[in-house]
């Protein structure tokens, strides 16, 4: 019997300390950029480092991305210049023994945007918003912005959550927008094979935000590169939907029960969604609520298995992260 408790107890501790050390329980490792710049949060504990700090009071954060084989973070910064006049920059940055090194500037847009980072052709894709408020491009370009082509132009969503990719199964996801108005529009979700030129082009939901009669219904969304499913929603409804890479296999997960909690809240008409999806791991979604109150954003991952939500509180306002860890980031061979 005693025998029997004693390796009863080393299989518990070791179970334990497996699971213990698994990087995506309550508080995975971050790379974020905060009210203080970018940051880097430990896991577990979400201790910030801050790693890099804007040059002007004036200077904004619009997105960023990393290269996990390279310890390479990417970021899209509007720097200003004088008054009324800025230069929107696309930046890289190596992490070295917690911190940044060799700080570069890769290229400079009209209005660069959003970007993401192909970390198996190795290649950085970005968005440039040109002319009218609405319309933009996407372009791909190899990691230190040399090769630059231009892939597709699209009445894009002006704001944060304009495209995403999946360089296992080859694919860009996109928001457009149905028309040029933006108090008369509102958005479909589309896809373009990345190797493809453009071409190929799918739609892949129109009628999320058409069926919600809404001025400026916005779509968030957000790719899973380890299982190549793709989830999205609209920041006035409180439901999720995801299809395979294929495009099959479609589901719907409801949130109401979190949403009406949001809607009974005493700040209710101070609340708001705001990037209600920004990344997916084997089907937990990562995304962010933000108080205006306060102005102060909380992380919280949604469970689609359960239908379960947890706050993740950071402590530091949050305008985009990325779990900094390898296996958010698979080959073509572990799909």
């Amino acid at each position: 019997m005693r025998n029997t408790c004693f390796y009863v107890a080393i299989v518990f501790t070791i179970l334990k300390n497996s699971y213990s050390r698994r990087p995506f329980r309550d508080r995975p490792p971050l790379l974020a950029m905060t009210e203080n710049g970018i940051s880097f949060f430990d896991r577990g504990t979400w201790r910030e480092r801050v790693l890099y700090t804007q040059n002007h009071t004036y200077n904004h954060f619009k997105s960023i991305d990393i290269h996990y084989k390279k310890k390479m973070a990417f970021w899209t910064e509007s720097v200003w210049l004088k008054s009324g006049i800025y230069s929107h920059e696309i930046r890289s940055a190596k992490l070295l023994n917690g911190g940044f090194s060799e700080i570069r500037t890769v290229s400079t847009g009209d209005w660069a945007a959003r970007l993401a980072v192909d970390w198996i052709s190795d290649k950085l894709y970005f968005s440039d918003l040109i002319g009218e408020l609405f319309t933009g491009d996407i372009y791909v370009t190899n990691l230190d912005g040399t090769d630059k082509k231009h892939l597709l132009h699209v009445n894009m969503l002006h704001g944060d959550n304009q495209f995403q990719i999946d360089p296992v199964n080859r694919w860009i996801y996109f928001v457009s927008l149905s028309a040029k108005s933006p108090l008369h529009s509102y958005d479909i979700f589309e896809r373009v094979h990345m190797d493809m030129n453009g071409t190929n082009r799918q739609i892949i939901d129109a009628d999320t935000c058409l069926d919600k009669n809404q001025y400026n219904c916005e779509l968030a969304f957000a790719v899973d590169h380890t299982t190549g499913r793709v989830y999205w929603m609209d920041f006035f409804s409180s439901l999720v939907h995801s299809m395979d890479a294929n495009g099959e296999n479609r589901q719907t997960y409801n949130f109401s029960k979190y949403e009406r909690a949001i809607r009974s809240n005493k700040y209710k008409m101070h609340y708001t969604i705001n990037k209600w999806i920004e990344i997916a791991y084997k089907g937990n979604l990562y995304g962010m609520k933000k108080l205006r109150k306060d102005k102060k954003n909380k992380i919280f991952r949604l469970n689609t298995r359960n239908n379960k939500i947890m706050s993740l509180p950071l402590g530091v306002p949050v305008q985009h992260f990325r779990i900094f860890h390898s296996s958010t980031q698979p080959n073509n061979n572990m799909k």
